[in-house]
């Protein structure tokens, strides 16, 4: 990817915060995605991306959890990223309950390194959704992917739920979607672009776990949040970056 095509899709994404960027400030690169992940699920659909933006002198803001958040972090500093260019937010309750966590990321990275995470009207963040919020308001772009349904149940079994993620309430919140802090939100069913292709017969074997999610919005299997990049490149000829990133699709 170009630097070009990078800043543009950086340009074209649709801010849905409070904030007032300066034209001179670096773009921010938010990066989210699932606890539950491996370093080979990194590689592939997050290093690259991160790559692209390290190249292109972006700054990073990143969530204080495991799974993608920590291999994010990783990456960056493995990159010899200058500490200036990331910050870690969280909540306030999330820093009382973790002093030590807190003590060395800032031994590490700066005594600037954490953010606070507040509200849009600047109240204390009550939860992790609230926290998500401040980085989308923070950031111009994200770098994120996150599963259909057909791979969370692959993973999960019997366990699994209909549940929207954090991933995809801070995809949908920078598409300009609203109320993505709330409890309660619309499930959307997530399928492939080989799924789509295939719904006649695969809908026929639904287990019977999908009683739960009888009639639902279901996206078109194209969403740039989590089409496999390899396969995928293109969206409606536009290269995509950081999976949902460049704010031209909708669901």
């Amino acid at each position: 990817m170009t630097s070009k095509q990078l800043a543009d899709i950086v340009s074209n994404t649709k801010d849905a915060g409070e904030v007032h960027k300066p034209s001179n400030r670096k773009p921010v690169a938010f990066i989210s995605g699932p606890l539950e992940v491996s370093t080979a699920y990194f590689d592939r659909y997050y290093k690259p991306r991160i790559a692209d933006a390290i190249n292109a002198d972006h700054n990073f803001v990143i969530g204080p959890v495991s799974g993608i958040d920590a291999l994010a972090l990783q990456c960056l500093l493995d990159q010899h990223v200058a500490p200036p260019r990331i910050r870690i937010y969280m909540a306030g309750f999330e820093i009382a309950s973790r002093p030590k966590f807190v003590e060395e990321l800032e031994a590490q990275l700066g005594p600037e390194s954490i953010v606070e995470a507040k509200k849009e009207d600047g109240s204390e963040a009550l939860t992790t959704w609230d926290r998500d919020a401040a980085m989308t308001r923070a950031s111009d772009y994200d770098i994120l992917r996150f599963r259909t349904e057909r791979e969370q149940k692959a993973i999960y079994g019997q366990t699994w739920r209909p549940r929207v993620s954090n991933t995809e309430r801070n995809w949908r919140r920078r598409k300009g979607d609203t109320g993505m802090e709330d409890r309660d939100i619309r499930y959307i069913r997530h399928v492939s672009s080989g799924e789509k292709r295939l719904k006649p017969v695969w809908s026929l074997r639904r287990s019977k776990v999908d009683a739960q999610v009888p009639d639902v919005k279901e996206c078109d299997g194209s969403c740039d949040s989590h089409r496999d990049a390899v396969l995928m490149p293109l969206v409606f000829g536009k290269q995509a970056f950081g999976f949902g990133s460049d704010g031209s699709r909708t669901t």
